[in-house]
């Protein structure tokens, strides 16, 4: 579905989402951020003004690796100081290159993950790679918040005992709070 909003309407809810983003307490207090690149092929948010008003606010910005397999590997978290030096993986993924600093989790203060569905309880349904779940799991972790078009939103995502859910949910017309 969000393969077929229509480009005029992707961009103006993409900009409505960025500015939600923007006032969200959790975003303004963050002194760093771990974010991804928005894949447009897969019809996910695209994040480089995200990435740009992180930099240009003086935030440290993190952005994941793969390592490994893309099914079975992992992330690493890289500092990065320019979007314009990310390189494409193997898997078409932009990325931090390999030699910039690698940031740990605990140093992040917010982390934005991407998804294909949500539900208003924080349930995720991912890509499969179990990449963000690895990552998190186990961990007292930042608050964490997924961008999505109003159409990811379903009733129920289905979990398994692994599953990270989401704090906090923004689409162009509403931001939700699944803590609550």
């Amino acid at each position: 579905m969000r393969l077929s909003v229509p480009s005029e309407v992707r961009a103006a809810a993409e900009r409505e989402i960025m500015e939600r983003l923007g006032k969200l307490a959790e975003f303004i207090d963050a002194k760093s951020i771990l974010a991804y690149v928005g894949n447009a092929v897969h019809g996910e948010i695209q994040t480089h003004a995200i990435l740009q008003n992180v930099l240009e606010s003086g935030k440290l910005l993190a952005l994941p690796r793969v390592a490994g397999l893309l099914k079975a590997g992992i992330l690493s978290l890289h500092h990065v100081l320019n979007i314009n030096t990310l390189v494409r993986s193997k898997w078409g993924i932009l990325e931090p290159e390999q030699e910039t600093d690698e940031v740990v989790l605990n140093d992040i203060g917010l982390i934005i993950i991407p998804g294909i569905a949500f539900d208003r309880s924080g349930g995720r349904l991912g890509t499969g790679g179990g990449f963000y779940d690895r990552l998190l799991a186990g961990r007292i972790c930042p608050t964490t918040v997924a961008l999505a078009f109003d159409c990811q939103l379903v009733n129920a995502v289905p979990r398994q005992q692994h599953d990270v859910t989401i704090d906090i949910i923004i689409t162009e017309s509403q931001t939700i709070d699944c803590r609550k």
